[in-house]
């Protein structure tokens, strides 16, 4: 999976530039929030590059698109499970084994899983399915998976703007610790 989501970034790197390729982005942001097996990140990284002084769009542009993404994945779950779920089983092969872990923890930490599912590395489409299948507030869903969108999509955006070409590196490197640490950090705002 990693050599084809190389294959892909590099592809998204030769299409950055071009004149639609915010189009592109908005549409990856949109159906990898239900669909979509590869991150947004791959897609939002060459763009910044390619569009350094309009980092902060792409950032919000990805946010936008991918909550309603998120929004389309409840529905999913919410109105569609019964007849979709043989087919998420067979694109998602651990989607069973996920949910069940995020029905349980859903049960016990609530929306911090939200918020923590939309920003990890965690599939993003596994937890909008989820709380469609869960029939949680759609209010709250939409609000914790904008926060968490936008924070998720400024840390990567705003480390492609410092840092340019070597950012890639970075985030490949980085992203799982920092994750972690916002989550901790997170975490103990809502706990505290």
């Amino acid at each position: 999976m990693k050599t084809f989501a190389n294959l892909i970034y590099k592809k998204a790197i030769d299409y950055a530039g071009k004149k639609h390729s915010t189009k592109l982005l908005a549409f990856i942001s949109f159906i990898e929030s239900f669909i979509f097996p590869l991150p947004t990140d791959i897609f939002l990284i060459p763009m910044i590059i390619a569009k350094r002084n309009r980092y902060l769009f792409l950032i919000i542009l990805a946010t936008i698109f991918s909550v309603l993404g998120g929004m389309i994945g409840y529905f999913i779950g919410y109105y569609f499970w019964d007849i979709l779920q043989p087919y998420f089983i067979k694109l998602y092969s651990g989607f069973e084994i996920n949910f069940e872990n995020f029905k349980e923890k859903f049960l016990k930490i609530g929306w911090i899983l939200v918020m923590i599912g939309g920003f990890t590395p965690f599939p993003y489409k596994i937890i909008t399915v989820s709380c469609g299948i869960l029939n949680v507030n759609f209010l709250l869903f939409t609000f914790f998976s904008a926060i968490s969108r936008f924070l998720r999509f400024f840390l990567v955006g705003y480390i492609v703007y410092k840092f340019g070409e070597q950012t890639k590196k970075i985030v490949d490197k980085y992203f799982n610790i920092i994750t972690i640490i916002i989550i901790i950090l997170i975490s103990l705002y809502f706990i505290i």
